[in-house]
């Protein structure tokens, strides 16, 4: 069963639920450029980031934590508050934005990662589309490589 959730003349994305491979999302199509939107908290001095918990079938058949990403459609800053407001419900202007700069997801693929972070410790984001706060001791031990490079950079720069 496929769901479109969103479609223009030039791009779509489009969410299965398939009784083989369960629930996943599909871009199309994708121009190898990405946004990773890393929304995090501050308290008492520790960081804790909103991850989505999504199968990724290039990697197993299991669901992994990962960061909350999207194409770039238009601008990268317009993605990212377009991530914000389709995936945690945060209606957010560019200037709440933090740019982390960006990233290959390998020296072997063109695909390539604009990082941004927003800090939500004032917020109040509902848990829903499988979406978990991690702290960076859970987030180093998965297996999205652009996730662990966003927390890094984001650490750096608080720190």
């Amino acid at each position: 069963m496929s769901k479109i959730s969103y479609i223009d003349d030039t791009f779509a994305v489009i969410k299965y639920d398939d009784s083989k491979y369960g629930k996943y999302t599909k871009y199309m199509p994708s121009d190898a450029k990405f946004v990773l939107l890393l929304p995090y908290t501050v308290h008492k001095g520790k960081m804790n980031f909103l991850v989505k918990k999504e199968r990724i079938y290039a990697w197993d058949l299991h669901t992994d934590f990962c960061g909350i990403t999207m194409p770039v459609k238009y601008e990268p800053e317009v993605t990212a508050c377009h991530i914000a407001k389709t995936e945690i419900k945060l209606d957010i202007k560019e200037k709440e934005l933090l740019h982390l700069g960006m990233s290959f997801v390998s020296k072997f693929s063109k695909d390539s990662y604009y990082i941004f972070a927003l800090n939500t410790s004032v917020e109040s984001i509902s848990l829903e589309n499988d979406l978990n706060w991690l702290t960076k001791e859970e987030v180093v031990k998965c297996l999205d490589p652009i996730l662990i490079t966003a927390v890094t950079r984001l650490s750096e720069v608080i720190n």
